[in-house]
């Protein structure tokens, strides 16, 4: 991949919320690594791929081609997307975007990212508020997509939380579908509509699930 690819990302997967996440880039024979918040420039290819081995520990890792998204004052951001599907049809109950602290490649969380609001996030990057509620219903489209082929398929699924992150040309690109979801992220946003819209939800699909839920808090 990397012979072809410009642009790289590692992420073991033992590694949990992509804690571990290495960001490789390529140009021409030379090559750099970023790490958390440390970056290693000018390597060659083979001392690249043996760092990122090294890294791993022996783990199993994946490799995949990175994204070049949407980013505020340069560091990146994506979307966690909810969806929520108590009846017959599937419902987008918010959206939440995530930056990724400074100098760092992943946004959640753990990793010290901050919770914003999608059309906020999307004009600061630059779009325009017409752009940024095009975007905003091109996500809740591809989730609702996604939501219907994937309850197709596993017809006792009720929530999902979509990772999507968009690049530059403003294209959605799905990193992670969570099947056991949280929504603390909702509840770090001023407007906590989102959030309460969620728990409604989440109250009514614990209506009609058995066993012992998680807690959407």
């Amino acid at each position: 991949m990397l012979a072809d690819a410009s642009v790289a990302a590692h992420i073991p997967k033992t590694v949990v919320f992509s804690c571990g996440a290495l960001r490789l880039e390529r140009t021409g024979d030379s090559c750099s690594l970023r790490t958390g918040r440390d970056e290693l420039k000018g390597l060659s290819l083979q001392k690249a791929c043996m760092l990122v081995e090294t890294v791993a520990g022996g783990d199993i890792f994946l490799l995949q081609p990175a994204i070049n998204m949407l980013s505020l004052g340069g560091r990146p951001f994506d979307t966690r997307v909810a969806v929520h599907g108590p009846y017959a049809e599937w419902i987008c109950t918010g959206l939440v975007s995530r930056v990724a602290a400074p100098r760092k490649i992943v946004t959640n969380r753990r990793s010290s990212g901050t919770c914003v609001p999608f059309r906020w996030a999307f004009v600061k990057a630059g779009g325009g508020l017409e752009e940024a509620q095009a975007a905003e219903s091109k996500l809740r489209d591809l989730s609702l997509r996604i939501a219907t082929v994937l309850s197709r398929q596993y017809p006792g699924l009720r929530e999902l939380g979509l990772d999507i992150g968009m690049d530059r040309d403003g294209m959605p690109w799905v990193f992670e579908v969570n099947t056991r979801p949280s929504y603390v992220a909702f509840s770090k946003l001023k407007n906590q509509s989102s959030y309460l819209t969620i728990h409604r939800y989440y109250c009514l699909i614990c209506g009609t699930r058995t066993g012992v839920a998680h807690a959407p808090m």
